[in-house]
């Protein structure tokens, strides 16, 4: 993965966390803050811990639109770094922030792909960053509202969206995450969608710009953060014994068949549940479906 790192003037640091979600964010978050403070101390800092669904995304947009030289850190899982991104989208692009991933949740696809948990400390001293694409979802529904969205790492239709649904009800521990996930892959179900023209019958869709899903699932070798494609594997409803291989096989390291693209649309003639790393949605029978690249669309802290 080849990126431009170009130097930038941090003027001050937001720390976005949510105090209520797996892992240890809001110890990791407080130890990043007392660290801001020796290591760069003209520097400002502030804690953000999230109060409600969605108001990491509103931080995000209100640092954007009245603050210049701005990093805000999400510290957390995927779904707290969707949440910033789709804030930070909100804003002209002139005026976004600086959007760092600091994994100290359940999982963190994004942050795997670009520093890591030890180095964020680092980079924010040296101050380079990155530009990087975005996934983005936008749904035309004929009987509701439209749909709007981005992901950092994936869009997920079907099977995925299920489990995330599922998992989003309340929170569960690692193990019995394991098992609503097995559960789904013993007894998937399955939804229709017309894709370039063709009738589909399919338990599962997955579109990623990372190369492992989920900690463990081995999407592919050619994911890239900033190359305007996108991987898409579509899992369709042959049998419960290939749809077990194929998941057998991604956890083992093994990339699934994928196909490398810049758009993949569809119609859906079933409801389905989807979801944005990690992040449930549901979409109704009927709508029209698009997932296209957001070239350029945000900046981070550059990688080693």
């Amino acid at each position: 993965m080849v990126l431009l790192s170009i130097a930038m003037n941090i003027k001050h640091i937001a720390i976005i966390y949510n105090p209520k979600s797996t892992g240890d964010s809001t110890a990791a978050s407080q130890q990043l803050y007392h660290d801001v403070r020796e290591h760069l101390p003209h520097t400002g800092v502030e804690l953000m811990p999230t109060k409600y669904r969605g108001h990491a995304a509103d931080l995000t947009e209100i640092l954007g639109q009245t603050r210049t030289g701005v990093v805000v850190v999400s510290v957390g899982g995927d779904g707290t770094y969707n949440e910033v991104i789709n804030g930070a989208m909100r804003v002209a692009p002139s005026r976004r922030p600086v959007l760092v991933p600091f994994a100290a949740g359940n999982a963190n696809d994004h942050s795997r792909e670009l520093l890591g948990d030890a180095k964020v400390m680092s980079q924010l001293i040296a101050g380079d960053t990155q530009v990087i694409d975005l996934l983005r979802l936008s749904v035309h529904n004929p009987t509701g509202d439209d749909v709007l969205l981005h992901a950092h790492s994936y869009i997920g239709f079907g099977a995925s969206g299920r489990v995330a649904r599922l998992l989003d009800e309340r929170n569960f521990g690692p193990i019995s995450e394991k098992l609503i996930a097995l559960g789904e892959i013993l007894s998937p179900s399955e939804f229709s969608a017309v894709v370039n023209g063709h009738s589909k019958k399919l338990y599962s869709i997955v579109c990623s710009n990372v190369s492992v899903m989920g900690k463990y699932l081995k999407v592919s070798h050619q994911a890239d953060l900033s190359d305007g494609h996108f991987e898409v594997v579509e899992t369709e409803a042959h049998s419960r014994l290939e749809l077990l291989k194929e998941v057998s096989q991604t956890a083992t390291g093994q990339p699934a068949a994928t196909k490398r693209v810049q758009s993949y649309s569809m119609m859906l003639m079933d409801g389905v549940q989807a979801q944005l790393d990690g992040e449930p949605i549901s979409l109704s029978k009927a709508s029209t479906v698009f997932v296209t690249v957001e070239r350029e669309a945000i900046r981070t802290l550059a990688g080693e």
